[in-house]
C-alpha cells in the first residue's frame, strides 16, 4: 500500500492520492512521508497536498485529520534540516490551510511558537514564515478560547506578542525574529514594544550582523516610530566612535584598555557604519516620512553642535544631502551648527567662567576631518555631500565686498571670528576631500573655476587660496584637467587685477611640471603685449611673475 501511494505521488495523480489516503492509518502515512522527507524526495510534497485536499470534507473526524496533518508537517519543518525547496513548499501549503483552522488549535500553534522561540529552536528555519499568519489569523477572529480562557483575537495576539518580547532571546536570532515581526501585524503600542526589544540587541550583536538587524528594523520602523529607530541609531553609532576615541588616545599597556569588553576592527567598523548609512538613505528615498523624521531631529539638536556634527551623524546628513528635497534644509542645520560650534568656541577662550563652567570637550574641525579619513572605507555617497559642504561654507561665511575691497584683503596669520574660521574649514574640507577622493576631484575644480570666473563684483580670494593650497600640496592630481585649466587662461584678461594675480600664482606648481600649461601661457602673454584692448592690462601687469616663473 505504501508503495502505491508513493507511485501514485511521482505521478502526480492528485484524485488517486485523495481517494487512496483516506483509506490509510495516518500513522503510516505519516511514518512514509517521515522518511521521504528525510531522504528529501518531493514526492512526498504531493502526498501532503492530497491529504489536505482528502480531509476537506466539512465533518469533525477529517477536520481533525487536517489539524494532525498540519502539526505533522510543522513538526517536520521545525525540528528537521529540509532541503530549501521542500521547507518552502511545505511551508507554503500551510499558510494555505491556516485560514482553514479552528481559533482553539490557532492558539495552540501559537503557544507551540512562543515556546520555540523561547527554547531557541532552529530560529533559523522557514516556519518562522508562519508566525506572522498565525497572529494574523487569530486577531481576525471575534474570539480566541484556550484552555478555558475567553478574549478576543486582537487581545489573545497581543498577550501573545507580549510573551514574546518578555522572554531572553539569544543574540544570534534577533535578526530572524526582527524580520518576522516585519510581516505581523502589529498596534503602534506593540511595535514600539517589540523595537525596545530589539534595539537592546545593538550592543551585544557583532558588528557584521549589525547591519542585517539595522535593515529590518527600518522596515519595521515604516510603520511608525521611525523616530525611535533614527535616535536610537544615532545614539550607538556615537558611542561607538567614542570608544574608539579613547582606544586611540589610550596607552595598549594601561589596566583602562582592558575594560574595553570587546574592542573591534576600526575599519570593519567603519565599512559597518557605511553599510547602515546606505540602507538609512534607501530607507529613506523608499520612505520620505522617514528623511523628515530625520531632519526634525537635527533642527531639533542643532543647539548641540557636537550631536549634529559627531562623525557618524555627519555621515548620515550628508548622504541624505543627496535628495533634493532634505539637501537645503540639512545644509543650512550643518552650517549653523558650524558657526555655533566656534561661536561657543570663541566665548569659552574669552571667559575665564564659560571654561570653567563648559569644558572645551569638542573640536568642530577634528570631527569633520574624521568623517573626511572614515569616507575612505567606501563612503562615495558621503564625498558629494563634504563638497557641497565646504562650499556652503565659503560661500556664506567668505569676506563680502559691503565689508572689504575684493582687491585688498587682509592677510591674517590666523582666523579671529568665528565666520572665518567657518569659511576656513570649508576650505579645509573642500582640500582633504579633494585628496582623499578622485571621484570629486573634476567637480572640485569646476566648482572653484566658475566662482573664480564668474564672480567678478565679489571677493574670490578664498577660493583661488583653496585651489592653491591643494595645486601646491599635490600638482600631480591636478594633470588630468590641464584642458579645463587652459580654458580658464583664457579669462585672465577679464579678470580683476588681484584676482588674476592670484590665479596665476596658483598655478606656478603646475607651469613647473606641465610644457603644455606653459605654451599655453606664453601664447597668452604673446597676445597680451601686441593687443591694445584694455582688458589685456591686467596680463601685462603679471609679466613679471612669468618671468620668474620660467
Amino acid at each position: 500500500m505504501e508503495k502505491q501511494l508513493l507511485q501514485l505521488a511521482e505521478q502526480r495523480d492528485l484524485q488517486g492520492l485523495v481517494g487512496h489516503a483516506q483509506n490509510v492509518e495516518l500513522t503510516q502515512i505519516f511514518k512514509l512521508l517521515r522518511e521521504e522527507l528525510y531522504k528529501g524526495r518531493s514526492a512526498a510534497v504531493t502526498v501532503v497536498r492530497a491529504l489536505f485536499q482528502g480531509f476537506a470534507s466539512s465533518d469533525d473526524g477529517s477536520y481533525k485529520k487536517r489539524f494532525e496533518t498540519y502539526k505533522f508537517v510543522l513538526n517536520i519543518v521545525q525540528k528537521t534540516e529540509l532541503q530549501q525547496h521542500i521547507a518552502s513548499e511545505l511551508v507554503g501549503l500551510l499558510l494555505l490551510e491556516t485560514d482553514l483552522l479552528r481559533v482553539d488549535w490557532l492558539a495552540e500553534l501559537a503557544d507551540n511558537f512562543v515556546d520555540s522561540i523561547k527554547n531557541g529552536e532552529n530560529l533559523n528555519g522557514r516556519w518562522l514564515e508562519l508566525v506572522p499568519k498565525v497572529l494574523a489569523t487569530i486577531a481576525s477572529r471575534e474570539v480566541a478560547a484556550f484552555e478555558g480562557n475567553e478574549m478576543s483575537g486582537a487581545q489573545y495576539k497581543s498577550d501573545i506578542v507580549n510573551s514574546l518580547c518578555s522572554y531572553k532571546w539569544d543574540p544570534r536570532i534577533a535578526v530572524h525574529l526582527a524580520s518576522m515581526f516585519r510581516d505581523t501585524p502589529l498596534s503602534q503600542q506593540e511595535l514600539k514594544l517589540v523595537l525596545d526589544k530589539l534595539l537592546r540587541f545593538l550592543p551585544d550583536l557583532d558588528l557584521q550582523e549589525t547591519p542585517s538587524l539595522i535593515y529590518q528594523l527600518l522596515l519595521l520602523a515604516a510603520k511608525g516610530p521611525r523616530k525611535m529607530i533614527l535616535n536610537e541609531l544615532v545614539r550607538f553609532f556615537n558611542q561607538l566612535d567614542e570608544k574608539f576615541s579613547m582606544q586611540q588616545n589610550q596607552d595598549t599597556e594601561t589596566p583602562d584598555f582592558a575594560l574595553m569588553e570587546a574592542p573591534h576592527n576600526v575599519e570593519l567598523a567603519r565599512q559597518t557604519e557605511g553599510t547602515i548609512i546606505l540602507h538609512v538613505t534607501f530607507a529613506a528615498k523608499q520612505d520620505q516620512e522617514l528623511g523628515k523624521e530625520f531632519v526634525k531631529m537635527l533642527k531639533a539638536r542643532q543647539h548641540n553642535p557636537k550631536c549634529v556634527l559627531s562623525p557618524f551623524n555627519l555621515a548620515l546628513s550628508l548622504s541624505l544631502s543627496k535628495m533634493k528635497r532634505f539637501e537645503g534644509q540639512i545644509l543650512d542645520v550643518l552650517r549653523n551648527a558650524v558657526l555655533r560650534s566656534f561661536q561657543e568656541k570663541q566665548k569659552k577662550c574669552d571667559s575665564n567662567w564659560m571654561r570653567k563652567m563648559l569644558p572645551m570637550d569638542f573640536e568642530v574641525t577634528t570631527s569633520l576631518l574624521e568623517t573626511i579619513s572614515n569616507s575612505q572605507f567606501g563612503w562615495d555617497y558621503v564625498t558629494q555631500g563634504l563638497i557641497r559642504l565646504g562650499f556652503t561654507l565659503l560661500d556664506s561665511f567668505g569676506p563680502k565686498r559691503s565689508f572689504e575691497r575684493a582687491s585688498n584683503l587682509p592677510s591674517r596669520p590666523k582666523p579671529q571670528t568665528p565666520n572665518e574660521e567657518a569659511c576656513l574649514l570649508g576650505a579645509r574640507i573642500i582640500q582633504e576631500t579633494f585628496k582623499t577622493h578622485e571621484i570629486v576631484r573634476a567637480e572640485v575644480l569646476e566648482q572653484i573655476l566658475n566662482r573664480v570666473v564668474t564672480k567678478n563684483t565679489s571677493p574670490v580670494a578664498h577660493y583661488v587660496a583653496v585651489l592653491a593650497k591643494t595645486v601646491h600640496a599635490a600638482p600631480q592630481l591636478f594633470l588630468d584637467s590641464l584642458g579645463r585649466l587652459r580654458e580658464v587662461l583664457d579669462y585672465l584678461p577679464f579678470l580683476p587685477h588681484c584676482s588674476a594675480e592670484r590665479l596665476l600664482s596658483a598655478f606656478i606648481p603646475l607651469l613647473k611640471i606641465s610644457i603644455y600649461l606653459k605654451d599655453s601661457m606664453m601664447l597668452l602673454l604673446r597676445k597680451a603685449m601686441f593687443n591694445r584692448l584694455r582688458t589685456f592690462s591686467s596680463v601685462i601687469n603679471i609679466i613679471p611673475i612669468c618671468v620668474y616663473i620660467f
